[in-house]
């Protein structure tokens, strides 16, 4: 072999691990970072919501809503008609606006009940915005003498 090419076939050799090692550097870089993110601290739960059974409960058009605590720390709600369970929400209907009071759960629970009464389905999700407008509409109405 000419002393040329054999000088070649090892400048590529070269190149070659070199390049692999890069990849392997930048893998394992990758792969810390990865795991740092997947042992971060989770965010600080909120302090559970306080209900009382007995006084946690409305009655509206002939439903019954029982406010129930969820695993983040804010409100769900149960719609019953008599003893069947119409609704369990463990979880906010409107993905952005966690029910955070009672007051909020309540509403939410009576337009997701209205729809129920009008359809004779319940909505899993409230259309965006929804609560933030009956929470003003609320306001509003309260402080009206």
């Amino acid at each position: 072999m000419h002393p040329r090419k054999i000088k070649q076939c090892a400048v590529q050799q070269n190149n070659g691990s070199l390049l692999y090692k890069t990849k392997a550097v930048l893998f394992f870089c990758c792969f810390v970072l990865l795991a740092s993110l997947a042992h971060a601290q989770p965010p600080r739960a909120r302090t559970p919501v306080d209900l009382d059974p007995k006084k946690d409960i409305l009655e509206y058009k002939g439903l019954t809503f029982r406010l129930k605590p969820t695993p983040g720390g804010y409100y769900g709600y149960d719609i019953m008609q008599g003893k069947a369970l119409v609704r369990h929400q463990v979880k906010s209907p409107e993905p952005d606006y966690p029910l955070t009071d009672k007051e909020t759960a309540f509403r939410a629970a009576k337009w997701v009940a209205d729809q129920y009464l009008l359809t004779g389905h319940c909505p899993s999700k409230l259309p965006p915005g929804l609560l933030n407008r009956l929470a003003t509409t609320s306001s509003l109405n309260q402080s009206k003498p």
